[in-house]
């Protein structure tokens, strides 16, 4: 646990995506800047996230 929250500050706003603690304030490039860093170590982050559009489309906001 002390490892998964070692960069989170008191008093910012996080959510947690699919085991990654992402700042409320951060933009769609960071997003898939963190999960591309965790493609490198796990390589099925890119299968099952980044290439796989049934999981954008399952996960999309509806912003009407």
């Amino acid at each position: 646990m002390k490892e998964l929250l070692a960069k989170v500050m008191v008093g910012e706003q996080y959510v947690c995506l699919d085991g990654l603690i992402i700042p409320t304030d951060a933009t769609l490039d960071m997003i898939l800047l963190m999960y591309q860093v965790a493609a490198l170590e796990d390589p099925n982050v890119e299968a099952e996230f980044l290439c796989n559009p049934a999981y954008w489309q399952t996960n999309a906001v509806n912003r009407e």
